[in-house]
């Protein structure tokens, strides 16, 4: 079974359920190396495939961020705002005034940290959007402290990374772990930080 931590900004509330995949994320933004589905900030009702391969990785030494036009932007896209990820949950553009440009005001969340944040801006000017990544790693081992120890699928082991500061997903990871299941964690990159976002069974 796979699970997803559902967010809603109004309350902060979140309902755990089953996942149906990644979200309306768009190819231009957003790169996944493995399949599967995981614990994410999903502020959506509609879904695309888990096995859908996404364009613009943003590997070791590229940019961390490109230019995409505000007026392109759309709920469910990733944006930088003051210098955070963050994903849209909320877009809406004025009507062009008799001496200016029409503008959107774009309401969103932190990604790592589930700040709600805002913005504004001219619809014919760019704004910065974030590369984001995720990879699947093999839980091996969670010491006392949380410091975690990582396999990826080629064996290459990673201990750079400790449980998410979520203290619910942590200890529910845990627990897993403790109970002797093989699960999979989800890390997420964006804009030089990489976190533990979710989880969930390993099947292979």
């Amino acid at each position: 079974f796979f699970f997803f931590f559902f967010f809603q900004a109004e309350d902060g509330i979140r309902d755990a359920q089953e996942s149906r995949g990644l979200g309306d994320v768009y190819k231009r933004q957003v790169s996944t190396q493995s399949t599967g589905s995981l614990y994410f900030i999903e502020t959506l009702t509609t879904h695309m495939s888990d096995d859908e391969v996404f364009e613009n990785a943003g590997g070791v030494g590229s940019a961390l961020v490109f230019p995409i036009q505000a007026g392109a932007l759309k709920k469910g896209d990733f944006m930088c705002i003051k210098g955070h990820p963050c994903k849209i949950i909320e877009i809406s553009v004025s009507k062009t005034g008799k001496h200016g440009h029409a503008k959107a005001s774009i309401v969103a969340i932190d990604i790592f940290t589930k700040q709600k944040l805002e913005d504004m801006a001219p619809t014919t000017h760019n704004v910065d959007a974030p590369f984001v990544k995720s990879v699947n790693y093999s839980l091996m081992d969670v010491r006392e402290d949380g410091q975690l120890s990582l396999m990826d699928e080629e064996n290459n082991m990673r201990e750079d990374l400790n449980l998410p500061k979520d203290e619910e997903l942590a200890g529910e990871i845990r627990k897993a772990f403790e109970d002797g299941k093989e699960i999979q964690l989800t890390v997420f990159s964006a804009m030089g930080i990489e976190q533990v976002l979710g989880y969930k069974n390993d099947s292979r």
